[in-house]
């Protein structure tokens, strides 16, 4: 990992903070899924602080990357405050079924910050699902990854309670 490539797409700051100053930005490694095509979900902690103002800012990164001839990456932010809404909605996520009696083909779908799961049956009748941020998806074959997913969200939310200032 560079930290050119760490650079986030979007800033950690909403819009209407003045950033001036210094920002330190400290992160954890919390997990990461393997996916379709040598896809992969990276799950890390972050905080980010503006030293000047004593301001600080907590969340989830979430980095998608894909393996193929041409990989490409694409990251995005959830805040602290709204990974109580990602948990059981990943959660529910996890134990979705989808049956063919009205419609061959359905999707389940949860967006937050930029960031969507889409739960979806293919073809041959399987439960796969999906994740999307900034132009980029990576797809995975089994629902049970999304548990995993969400175990390390749980640990983010672990790490910066304990972390936090």
């Amino acid at each position: 990992m560079t930290l050119a490539r760490t650079a986030p797409v979007i800033t950690e700051f909403d819009e209407e903070d003045d950033v001036k100053g210094i920002v330190i930005r400290s992160y954890t490694p919390v997990g990461s899924v393997s996916g379709l095509s040598y896809g992969m979900l990276q799950v890390e902690a972050r905080e980010a602080i503006i030293t000047d103002t004593n301001s600080a800012s907590y969340f989830a990164r979430f980095e998608l990357s894909t393996g193929d001839d041409y990989p490409q990456t694409a990251a995005t932010l959830v805040k602290l405050s709204d990974l109580d809404a990602l948990i059981p909605a990943l959660d529910r996520l996890a134990t979705t079924n989808i049956t063919t009696e009205r419609f061959q083909f359905s999707e389940v779908e949860f967006e937050i910050s930029g960031l969507s799961f889409i739960v979806f049956n293919n073809e041959r009748g399987s439960m796969m699902f999906a994740v999307g941020c900034n132009g980029l998806t990576v797809h995975f074959n089994s629902l049970s990854k999304i548990s995993e997913i969400s175990k390390y969200v749980r640990e983010v939310k672990r790490l910066l309670g304990e972390k936090k200032l």
